[in-house]
Order: C-alpha cells, then structure tokens, then sequence
C-alpha cells in the first residue's frame, strides 16, 4: 500500500476502474451471462485492497476519503435494490422511470465492482445490492473502529 495521499487515490481509481473494466460485462448481462474465475479473483482483490487499507492507513483525508466511499457504496446499493424491489409496480410511471435513473451510476460505481461475489450466491442484481450494501457497512464500520484506534493512540503521550 503506498503511504502518500495521492498514491494512494490513483491506486484506488485504478483498481476501482479495473474491477469496473473486467466485471462490468458479466453484471451488465447476468443472468444470461457466466462470472468467471477472473470475476472472482477481481473482486476478492479489490475486497482485499477495501481491507488492507482499513489496516494500513494512518492519514485522516484519506481515511475520510474511503469512509465516504463506502458509506455511498452503502447508500447507493439500498438504491439499486429498492428501485429494483418496484420497478415491477410503477413501471409505467414516469416520475419513477426519472428516478430509475440514478441506479445505474450506483450500481456501475459501487456494485459492479463486487459482483464476482455473486457467482457464489446466484441471485437477482437487485437482491445482490442489497448484501453489497450491508458489506459495505460493515467495512465502514471496522474502518471507524479502526479510527478511533488511531485517535486515541495519537492521544496519549
């Protein structure tokens, strides 16, 4: 893990855009679509790097960085499953069609980059945001434990 702020930041763009690249075309069509080995091995590295990261990090901007990141992750995968839990109801309705629309950023953003997770589970993409959500979560909150760890051992003297 590199120790500088932006060293940093392009080292999460580029894994982040890398497991968007090589996961993006089996979660754009699945379920007709198969998740390869290279699908899982994508997202359990970037699920490695979310991780590693909680445990290397030391800089405030950047810890805050990757708690935004996972906190919208979180946000935007209850998005993506509620929309999806009535899109069969309000179908023709076009205030919703409007905000059906935000889906899709989120899912490509913070869901896609995960989906190898979903060869071991096999569920609908809206289902499988959902869970993507609570992981995201539950690496946010491990990272805040992780904080306030940090600022306490910065406390003493």
């Amino acid at each position: 893990m590199p120790k500088g702020t932006k060293s940093y930041l392009v080292l999460f763009c580029t894994l982040l855009l890398v497991s968007i690249m090589l996961n993006g075309w089996p979660a754009g069509i699945y379920p007709d679509g198969s998740i390869g080995i290279v699908q899982i091995l994508t997202s359990i590295g970037w699920f490695a790097f979310l991780m590693g990261s909680i445990l290397i990090l030391k800089n405030t901007s950047l810890i805050r960085f990757l708690f935004n990141y996972l906190r919208f992750g979180f946000i935007g995968g209850m998005v993506v499953y509620l929309i999806t839990l009535f899109e069969n109801h309000l179908w023709d309705q076009t205030w919703f069609d409007m905000m059906s629309g935000i889906q899709y950023p989120l899912y490509v953003l913070f869901v896609v980059p995960m989906f190898g997770w979903n060869a071991f589970t096999a569920i609908p993409y809206g289902d499988f945001s959902f869970l993507i959500g609570f992981l995201y979560l539950l690496i946010a909150f491990g990272l805040s434990l992780r904080y306030k760890k940090i600022k306490i051992e910065r406390l003493r003297y």
